[in-house]
């Protein structure tokens, strides 16, 4: 979303078959659907903080930080769009981890302030397990009926 909201890539995404149009309908699409972010990555430092250290997760790091894409940092790449978001995190997180969990909540508002961010913070368990919270959630704000949309 960050990358269809601005000018970077734009080469790639032409030999893609996505132009100024086909990105504006993308995003306008987007903006009329519900974004659910499910324990998003947040960046892969924090799953190296975790599990330790690997040349496969190094790799995937110096990328994200390459090419500007490190989820933490490119949320604020969604400012001005209008998005409806149902963000969910885990508490205690036994996979990823939750040291940066206000932070990226904090700078999704900030990019998303036009838009509606509903925060789930659930206690499942895991990274991995059924998030009840997040689908609970869903299920009782009419703001995510498919009526409304």
């Amino acid at each position: 979303m960050a990358i269809l909201n601005s000018n970077r890539y734009e080469n790639e995404l032409n030999q893609i078959g996505i132009g100024l149009e086909e990105k504006k309908h993308l995003i306008k699409a987007i903006e009329k659907g519900i974004v659910i972010l499910d324990v998003p990555l947040k960046s892969i430092e924090e799953i190296i903080d975790a599990r330790g250290n690997s040349k496969e997760f190094e790799f995937l790091a110096n990328n994200y930080k390459k090419n500007n894409l490190r989820p933490i940092e490119s949320v604020e790449g969604l400012n001005g769009l209008k998005l409806n978001i149902l963000l969910h995190f885990q508490e205690n997180d036994e996979i990823i981890g939750n040291e940066d969990d206000a932070l990226f909540i904090e700078r999704l508002k900030k990019a998303n302030k036009n838009g509606k961010n509903t925060v789930v913070i659930g206690n499942e368990g895991s990274h991995l397990s059924f998030h009840r919270s997040l689908w609970d959630t869903y299920q009782k704000d009419q703001t995510f009926s498919n009526k409304n949309l």
